[in-house]
């Protein structure tokens, strides 16, 4: 029982110190070879300041980054399910923050 005790001390302490990854993105109906913004401004970190942005569009398409703003454009229709996971100056690691993404021709 000590390790469930220890495991659960742990979370409740990480969990109120990890990064929180947000993003909005615009436009809202995105188009086929229309770029889209994806603005990730509201994440930040409890502790220190976010270092790195990293990006999973749902096409294959990826992106490690200190930019908290970036663009991509989706080459086909379909239905997308954007990730975004946030690095802080600590080395800790947000938890994935998804966006389902609609692409309309």
């Amino acid at each position: 029982t000590w390790i469930v005790s220890w495991t659960l001390m742990l979370t409740l302490v990480l969990s109120t110190t990890m990064p929180k990854a947000v993003f909005t993105y615009s436009p809202s109906d995105p188009k086929v070879n229309q770029t889209v913004e994806f603005n990730a401004t509201a994440s930040y970190a409890v502790r220190g300041d976010i270092s790195w942005y990293s990006w999973n569009f749902g096409d294959n398409q990826g992106l490690v980054t200190s930019d908290p703003t970036v663009n991509h454009t989706y080459t086909a229709t379909g239905h997308y399910t954007v990730l975004l996971s946030v690095t802080d100056s600590h080395g800790l690691i947000s938890s994935p923050y998804s966006v389902p993404i609609e692409v309309v021709a």
